[in-house]
């Protein structure tokens, strides 16, 4: 995909930039807001600032008729497209399973394409990446605190700040087995953010390897890197997730070999190695301590989630052993993807829709498998919309990595076309086992990252 990026306009140059602040809090707001509940309706700070967003920053600037799209925009039109055919043909053949609920999907694609263009509008310079990059570093700092506190339950944040975030289930995993939410309503989502939190972290510790930093201060900011990373790090242990583990395990040591061929001359296969055993080692670490502490401590509370390496095993055991344990949450996604698959078979072009009314009927919990979960609700042509949309985030990423020029620097636009590229791959596989598509808090996040690396990278 050649020329995807068109010269500035004038208008586009006078886009409102009194409003880059607005856009800047969007992201903070979605991680670190509890849910609010008016009467009935649920809904974050974030969402209060996109709205913001829209008519400071998004509608003037589609007034000037400045907004070109990207494979991006197209994605989102074939996913609305899909699932309203998918709605109107329910509608027809089955009336009675379509709900008022059934009706808030349309104006949720419609929201996350609005962060994504709030993302893409702004006239994003390098001095907002830095303080992007700040935003997320105390933003992954305060979540990793918190699901630390609630791991102890130290100043009883379990009593007062936690039911803010987490469901009922997730309160009563973590009081029982430990496994932390920080800001998010469940220890998997958790996870998925502390996993791209890891990625952003090694991509700098990578990049050290190919540059001569000289001054205190840049040795000074590389030791902060490290213990900002121990941190999330330990947090991540702590939410025991093993949806992330696994995504996380399966994408950093490729992405690492990718992010040193990008170095001309001077990434040799000695580097490659090095980036690579740094990656596999921080996992390994991670995975052995937890392992160290869930068999030898085990009066600790909770230390058993902590053992990863035993879960992801349990995991696999009840999955394709002969006598899985009924009460385990790995047979239980079986029992889902099973319910999902043969609906699916029933109608398996358009689907049943979202048919949340039917779902509750049926007191069916989420599949915790979006591509099963999808295809069940819009049917293999809604799957195919699903799939071009993550295709779109990774090629866009992509394209970007390869043509991007190096610059020195902590975090450069080429390091977060990277961590944009990373992204995509972990939700691929995080989305086996769970799904980041239909969690309003992180995949806003997700979409304000990638809308703002698009913008960085118009051309003068």
């Amino acid at each position: 995909m050649r020329n995807i990026d068109r010269p500035l306009t004038e208008a586009r140059i006078e886009a409102y930039p009194e409003y880059k602040w607005l856009a800047l809090i969007l992201p903070a707001a979605y991680l670190l807001s509890p849910k609010i509940e008016v009467a009935g309706i649920g809904f974050r700070a974030g969402d209060l600032v996109l709205w913001a967003a829209i008519f400071l920053c998004l509608l003037p600037v589609a007034y000037e008729r400045v907004i070109r799209p990207y494979v991006l925009d197209m994605a989102f039109v074939l996913v609305g497209v899909s699932m309203a055919v998918s709605f109107v043909a329910v509608l027809v053949l089955d009336p009675g399973s379509i709900g008022v609920r059934d009706l808030f999907e349309f104006p949720k694609v419609f929201l996350y394409w609005c962060v994504y263009r709030v993302g893409v509008t702004m006239l994003w310079d390098r001095r907002d990446l830095g303080r992007l990059v700040r935003i997320g570093v105390v933003g992954s700092s305060v979540v990793s605190l918190i699901g630390l506190l609630q791991s102890m339950n130290a100043l009883a944040v379990n009593e007062w700040l936690t039911p803010n975030y987490a469901s009922g289930h997730h309160i009563y995993k973590l009081m029982t087995i430990g496994r932390i939410v920080g800001t998010f309503e469940s220890p998997n989502y958790t996870g998925l953010f502390l996993a791209i939190m890891i990625i952003a972290g090694f991509l700098v510790l990578a990049k050290a390897l190919f540059e001569r930093r000289e001054g205190a201060s840049d040795s000074r900011r590389l030791r902060l890197t490290g213990l900002w990373l121990l941190l999330v790090m330990t947090a991540f242990m702590l939410a025991a997730s093993r949806t992330s583990l696994l995504a996380l395990m399966l994408v950093l040591p490729v992405l690492m070999v990718l992010f040193v061929r990008k170095r001309p001359r001077g990434p040799s296969r000695r580097h490659a190695r090095v980036a690579v055993a740094q990656a596999t080692l921080a996992l390994v670490v991670l995975a052995g301590a937890g392992q160290l502490i869930g068999s030898n401590l085990p009066k600790i509370e909770g230390a058993r989630s902590l053992d990863l390496v035993a879960r992801l095993d349990i995991g696999l055991e009840q999955a394709f052993g002969d006598l899985p344990d009924t009460s385990s949450s790995m047979y239980e996604r079986l029992l889902r993807w099973s319910v999902a698959f043969d609906r699916w078979e029933e109608r398996p072009i358009l689907g049943w829709g979202t048919a949340k009314g039917t779902e509750s009927v049926a007191d069916r919990p989420p599949t915790d498998n979006e591509y099963l979960r999808y295809m069940e609700r819009y049917g293999l042509l809604g799957l195919f919309a699903y799939l071009l949309f993550f295709y779109a985030l990774m090629r866009e990423a992509f394209v970007r990595a390869r043509s991007a020029p190096l610059e020195s620097g902590l975090f450069t636009p080429l390091d977060l076309a990277w961590l944009n590229l990373g992204i995509g791959g972990t939700m691929l596989f995080f989305n086996l086992m769970a799904g980041a598509y239909y969690n309003l808090q992180i995949f806003p996040i997700v979409l304000f990252l990638h809308g703002f690396m698009v913008s960085l990278f118009w051309k003068d």
